[in-house]
């Protein structure tokens, strides 16, 4: 389908930087595409100068893709309603005059902290790319109803959303053909840094990941290394339990490195884990992004959420149900006691490239009443 040209503004509650989320490949790979993107940073903590900020701040990522970040005039947690309105006015005129586009705007919003009221942009269409749990959020509902097609990476949500009346799409997360191509040289590197490792995780450390779990694993199994990548955000009370995790002789920490590297230290692992706290009720509906990570490389996963890629299930993602269960699985795994099948895998693959993604998105949008 052709689509008219377009400029694509991205809103996201996570800045751009080294760590990726969703919102920040959508803005790479329509970039890629050929589309003008724009991808809004969140605001900063607000301060009395903001009341005079009026314009601001450029950061050209390629020749199509564009951050910009800017600063709220009114703070938000005063009167949340009405300065949450104000601001949009402000930041709509704002984005306007940094973009000064012509053409057919499409407003891709994957947050809802902000653009309620979408203001001087009179040619727009607008997407809700719905990816974590903020239901609970009254700006959540307003931008429902101004949205043209809500999009979602998880049936879960639609629970949420069965009263509207506006199309809902359920798109997984995405597979990039970058993810696939590593840098041999940078393998090499990796592997004299870092030696042989069997087991990887990838993610932001918080508290639902279970420690606990990944201790016993090391410990019944100290025959395999683990490497886990991604940020510490613990609470001071939690990160004796992480610190105890990274003394074990088999278990590396590396901290975080850029999105575009991950590929390449995955590949040099035999697993990717997801050892989410499976007791909590908001862990069972995660999507996190590393299993198509995982998946890119040809890794089999195992974790303790059960995932909506229902026909990966056991044969390259094992959902453990118990903790022994879990150990259980990946030691099968690198024994070479399951097999998986990389037919499978590709066809997955095939239906979850960004560019089909993007394509069915836009089909959605532009059949929208």
């Amino acid at each position: 389908m052709n689509f008219p040209p377009l400029t694509i503004i991205i809103t996201s509650n996570e800045p751009w930087g080294d760590v990726w989320f969703s919102k920040q490949h959508y803005a790479n790979e329509l970039a890629l595409l050929g589309y003008e993107v724009y991808f809004l940073n969140p605001h900063r903590e607000w301060s009395p100068s903001n009341l005079f900020s009026f314009s601001v701040t450029q950061k050209t990522i390629s020749a199509k893709l564009t951050v910009i970040s800017y600063k709220n005039n009114f703070p938000i947690r005063v009167f949340p309603t009405l300065f949450l309105k104000l601001n949009d006015l402000f930041n709509s005129w704002k984005i306007k005059k940094a973009t000064r586009q012509k053409k057919l705007v499409i407003w891709w919003q994957f947050d809802p902290f902000r653009f309620v009221n979408i203001h001087f942009f009179s040619n727009i269409k607008r997407i809700y790319h719905i990816v974590d749990p903020y239901q609970h959020i009254w700006s959540d509902k307003e931008i429902e109803k101004k949205a043209d097609i809500l999009v979602s990476v998880s049936n879960y949500y639609l629970n949420d959303y069965k009263a509207s009346k506006k199309p809902y799409l359920y798109i997984p997360h995405g597979i990039s053909f970058s993810e696939e191509k590593i840098d041999p040289a940078a393998t090499v590197e990796i592997h004299s840094q870092y030696g042989d490792y069997h087991i990887i995780f990838v993610g932001t450390v918080t508290a639902d990941v279970d420690l606990e779990l990944l201790a016993e694993f090391a410990k019944e199994l100290p025959q395999y290394k683990m490497l886990l990548i991604g940020p510490l955000a613990l609470a001071d009370s939690e990160k004796y339990l992480f610190n105890e995790l990274c003394q074990l002789p088999n278990v590396i920490y590396s901290g975080s490195v850029h999105s575009s590297a991950l590929k390449n230290f995955i590949s040099l692992a035999k697993v990717g884990i997801v050892p989410y706290k499976n007791k909590l009720i908001e862990n069972k509906h995660r999507t996190p992004l590393k299993i198509m990570n995982y998946l890119a490389q040809n890794l089999p996963t195992v974790t303790t959420i059960n995932f909506e890629l229902q026909e990966l299930n056991d044969r390259y993602i094992f959902v453990a149900e118990s903790k022994a269960k879990f150990i259980e699985h990946i030691k099968l795994l690198l024994e070479g006691k399951i097999q998986t099948d990389r037919g499978d895998l590709n066809r997955f693959k095939d239906k979850v490239r960004y560019p089909v993604l993007i394509e069915t998105i836009l089909k959605a949008l532009f059949s929208a009443a």
